[in-house]
């Protein structure tokens, strides 16, 4: 896209959201990996103005990327306890 050209506006992207679900490619999962890849990326104030959201959020998705996998590991280790399991 050149300096001359503008972004589509905001009422052509449902339609391509259906083009793209169509071919098989999924939007929303898509949309939110890439949010997790910038959020991992760029400081949170920087990631806050390229996308135009408010700074609190930008924080909350930059603690999400990050990600504190060991809590999230540990709750999976006691929803899933081996005792538990079928013999």
């Amino acid at each position: 896209m050149t300096s001359r050209e503008s972004a589509p506006s905001p009422h052509y992207l449902p339609a391509l959201q259906r083009r793209l679900n169509a071919i098989g490619v999924p939007v929303r999962e898509t949309r939110t990996a890439a949010l997790f890849q910038l959020a991992v990326e760029l400081p949170a104030a920087v990631l806050a103005r390229c996308l135009g959201i408010d700074t609190s959020s930008a924080v909350a998705w930059r603690r999400a990327a990050s990600g504190e996998w060991h809590t999230y590991a540990a709750r999976v280790a006691e929803a899933v306890r081996p005792d538990t399991l079928p013999v």
